[in-house]
């Protein structure tokens, strides 16, 4: 919603109307993503499962990654907000980073409901090792974060999202501190699963999908770069 300024009433109850417009974002619907899978008769008779049936799965699974990726890769276009750390120095991700991205969303009085963090598994891996975000004695809550499974499920408040598909630059992780409107995605086709035809003693099936992502408030979200550790 856009911004509105508060005014005194004048003589007699007058008030100053504001002429205020509303711009709906426009996503461009550009990527058509597909993944096919040819089984042979033979393996489709003889599986003990429901190959044909696993493999849609699979192909859904690998076609939603995709979209993750794609919306990870927008972070270059988040300009509204100053990055915390650098992407050609970067160091491992720390609490202080943590409070910088969150100041910088509280300075533009961006919502504080519906902000989470997106973490690569290296960043996620530096939190576990400061004693601030794991013991007891300095979370405030009866135990570490490791009753819930060792992983870190929220930052002062925020709800933690740990992904591979956060993007990569020089050796820099781009992780994101994000509202819910800093990011958009329309799908114009939802995910199908097509038989194509048959010209062998196999079974051709694809799994596709039509959409497009797109940066909607760049205001309303911090790009965080971290040390890309090894094997992360």
């Amino acid at each position: 919603m856009p911004s509105l300024s508060v005014n005194d009433v004048g003589s007699g109850g007058s008030v100053t109307r504001q002429q205020l417009s509303i711009t709906a974002p426009e996503v461009v619907v550009d990527k058509h993503k597909e993944a096919t899978v040819d089984v042979e008769d033979i393996a489709t008779r003889q599986s003990a499962v429901a190959i044909l049936k696993e493999f849609s799965s699979a192909m859904g699974a690998a076609l939603g990654a995709q979209q993750d990726s794609d919306l990870g890769a927008l972070y270059s276009t988040l300009t509204g907000q100053t990055a915390v750390g650098s992407a050609t120095a970067p160091e491992p991700m720390g609490d202080d980073m943590i409070r910088l991205a969150r100041q910088y969303m509280d300075d533009d009085d961006i919502p504080e409901n519906d902000r989470c963090w997106v973490l690569s598994p290296s960043a996620h891996n530096d939190l576990l090792a400061l004693a601030r975000f794991t013991e007891a004695q300095n979370t405030g809550f009866s135990r570490g974060v490791q009753i819930e499974g060792g992983r870190v499920s929220k930052l002062y408040g925020d709800d933690v999202i740990v992904t591979t598909k956060v993007a990569t630059t020089n050796q820099a992780r781009a992780n994101l501190y994000i509202h819910k409107e800093a990011l958009g995605m329309a799908t114009q086709k939802n995910f199908t699963i097509t038989h194509l035809a048959k010209v062998q003693l196999s079974e051709a099936v694809t799994g596709s999908v039509l959409y497009g992502v797109k940066v909607v408030r760049d205001d309303h979200g911090v790009v965080v770069y971290s040390l890309q550790n090894a094997g992360s």
